[in-house]
């Protein structure tokens, strides 16, 4: 039977992989795939060692370094990283804990930090008018490849989005990616080092909470009545597109959930998503799907109807 490694060769192991990404991250192209594993160390860490008081200093002091040799933005990636690290370590530390609640942590406390620091990169460096004139010069350029092909006025796209729009959405998918990425990678580390095996339920079994559904069909409401000038209109069409998404995934969720009482394989499923991202239109149904998930007992009427078959 391999014994765990000693709290020695841990370290060694933490600060090793913390080095390595860090220093990964001054590499051309790295940063777009050192990105995602960024917050591993700091799980591992917060995981192994419960005397954590030196943590916020460490997280200061790697932040500062970051900002001197790579700016802002790499000082604001380790921030991230840490934030979402710990928190997710700390929650695997607890033996009460479930992997869906680990996950859950690093989502939340990911979004929560990456919110906090775009709002302070705005009031800084103007981070969202940048990001707002690169959006208009991109669809400028589009619009103009469309006329050439001889699209008319009528035909072309009109004017972008805000980008606070799409601000909520892209700080939701970052956080998940990075939560399932890192909760994968660690959990496997450290049931190599004697933890429990931490994991989250099936996919068939995610279930967005009914609140959602009343939820949605109030943003959905209050939209009919916000004009596009008001100055809340943007939050609320983000709201709307966020939760456009969650139920998009609430139905590839009752698909697998229908799929495995069908006795079919995840073959099935993998195409589903395929003609969801090919055919808008199925997309549409897909959602619907998950609306009605969230809001009926659906699963429940198709398990009594199977056991009775």
């Amino acid at each position: 039977m391999t014994q765990p490694p000693k709290k020695d060769h841990k370290n060694l192991f933490i600060y090793g992989l913390f080095i390595l990404l860090l220093f990964s991250l001054w590499i051309p192209l790295m940063p777009l795939i050192t990105f995602w594993f960024l917050p591993l160390p700091f799980l591992l860490f917060a995981a192994n060692f419960r005397s954590s008081g030196l943590l916020p200093l460490f997280i200061l002091i790697c932040a500062g370094i970051s900002y001197l040799f790579g700016g802002p933005i790499l000082a604001a990636m380790i921030i991230f990283a840490a934030i979402t690290g710990i928190t997710m370590g700390w929650m695997y530390q607890r033996k009460d804990t479930s992997g869906l609640e680990v996950f859950m942590s690093g989502l939340f406390s990911g979004a929560a930090s990456l919110l906090i620091l775009t709002i302070i990169a705005n009031q800084w460096y103007g981070l969202l008018d940048l990001f707002q004139e690169m959006l208009e010069e991109q669809w400028a350029a589009t619009e103009q490849l469309l006329e050439s092909y001889g699209m008319e006025d009528e035909q072309l796209l009109g004017a972008p989005l805000p980008i606070g729009v799409f601000l909520p959405s892209m700080i939701a998918y970052l956080s998940l990616i990075t939560s399932l990425i890192n909760l994968w990678i660690g959990r496997r580390i450290l049931i190599r080092w004697k933890f429990p095996g931490k994991y989250l339920p099936p996919f068939r079994d995610w279930r967005l909470p009914r609140a959602f559904f009343f939820f949605y069909f109030i943003v959905i409401l209050i939209s009919f009545f916000t004009e596009a000038d008001q100055s809340y209109w943007a939050a609320i069409l983000s709201l709307q597109l966020l939760l456009w998404q969650l139920f998009l995934i609430q139905g590839f969720s009752f698909i697998s959930f229908f799929l495995h009482t069908a006795g079919k394989g995840r073959i099935w499923l993998l195409l589903t998503i395929l003609i969801s991202l090919l055919l808008p239109p199925f997309a549409l149904f897909v959602h619907f799907l998950g609306i009605l998930d969230t809001g009926t007992q659906i699963r429940k009427l198709i398990q009594k109807r199977r056991k009775k078959d």
